[in-house]
């Protein structure tokens, strides 16, 4: 295994070397940063960065420095071109998310797939199979039939143990969003190189909830781009009717749930339990295939919070994400050092510790590199 050249460009010709216009607005939106933020701490005018931006001036030399020490970034990242890709899914828990949160999150959903890219390309590896994509108004049964064929393609029978494994068996790399991000749960990208795509994971969630939304994402992945344009409820609608059955397909739960009451309470936790599924999304699918009336849809939801069973619980399928973990491994075991890494990347080491996620980092102490034959 031998680092492949990065073909960098030097940063000794302060004149020349230029900060890429797409970069810097991808970096500035990573820190949370309006153009008026930026424009005011470097000392120029709102119309002076919005030029920059659309690439009509230049950056360099030390303006370049202070731009990048502001982006809390390496002078080398702003001049890499980074392929910027607009999300397959933003999964909010409020949709009081400002628009700036929303930007944040996607641009740090790109610097990873940066990130994850550029590591893969130091590894002789294969891209991972993708995920098959249906269009749902052709299919008989529409989103359910979708996830269906999902689970067949995957080999899925009963629960899924590790639903993380799945999407990562289809080259999708689960990572944990930044914590400084707060209000969404998760934020799904394609990408252009090895990886397939991204989904930035929040930590905050109760287990059964990431499993959800794992699968919600994959279900924009599978639905969204060939299937006709919605309503972003309709959308998010059909990816949920999507994500509950790929967790769980109805068939298998139906006796249990059809007519069921709250005196059924255990039936109803011993499906949680076994499924890893939360007990409103079961009551929720129910009223879907009409196997509970409306007055008993909402009579069950005043029982569920009154026993405080709304706001997620432990599952017996925690997420536990692996690619990042063996691609690190892969780098550490074959000999790349802390160096390759950040020459691949143009990253600081904390910034590449915290889109791998603190736990799978295995760069903390010094490895000598291994010599290659």
């Amino acid at each position: 295994m031998a680092l492949l050249s990065r073909g960098s460009p030097a940063l000794h010709d302060r004149a020349v070397v230029s900060a890429v216009p797409a970069t810097l607005r991808l970096l500035r939106e990573r820190r949370g940063l309006l153009k008026k933020d930026v424009a005011e701490a470097l000392g120029k005018s709102a119309p002076w960065l919005t030029k920059v931006e659309a690439g009509d001036l230049p950056v360099t030399g030390e303006t370049l420095d202070s731009y990048a020490a502001l982006l809390d970034a390496r002078p080398e990242l702003l001049t890499a071109p980074i392929h910027v890709e607009p999300p397959e899914g933003v999964h909010f828990r409020s949709q009081k998310v400002s628009q700036r949160t929303r930007h944040q999150a996607i641009a740090a959903a790109n610097v990873a797939a940066h990130a994850v890219n550029e590591l893969l390309n130091l590894v002789d590896s294969e891209p991972a199979p993708s995920w098959p994509e249906f269009d749902v108004d052709s299919l008989p049964q529409g989103a359910h039939e979708a996830a269906q064929l999902v689970r067949l393609r995957l080999r899925l029978h009963g629960p899924i143990p590790d639903i993380a494994a799945s999407l990562e068996s289809m080259g999708i790399f689960v990572l944990p969003m930044p914590p400084e991000i707060t209000g969404i749960d998760a934020v799904t990208i394609r990408t252009d190189g090895q990886a397939a795509a991204i989904i930035l994971l929040s930590s905050h969630l109760p287990e059964d909830r990431k499993r959800h939304t794992l699968a919600h994402e994959l279900g924009h992945l599978v639905l969204d781009r060939v299937s006709l344009p919605l309503s972003m409820k309709d959308v998010e609608g059909r990816v949920d009717a999507f994500a509950g059955e790929l967790l769980a397909p109805y068939d298998e739960v139906r006796n249990e749930l059809k007519g069921i009451t709250p005196s059924a309470l255990p039936t109803l936790m011993a499906l949680h339990r076994e499924w890893g599924v939360s007990p409103s999304a079961f009551i929720r699918r129910a009223r879907l295939h009409d196997d509970i009336s409306e007055t008993q849809y909402r009579y069950w939801f005043k029982v569920l919070a009154s026993r405080s069973l709304l706001r997620g619980l432990p599952s017996a399928f925690p997420v536990r994400a692996s690619a990042a973990r063996e691609l690190l491994t892969a780098l550490h075991t074959g000999g790349y050092t802390l160096s390759d890494l950040l020459e691949a990347t143009r990253l600081r080491p904390s910034q590449l510790a915290q889109i791998f996620g603190e736990d799978d980092w295995p760069y903390h102490q010094p490895r000598p590199r291994l010599r290659t034959v």
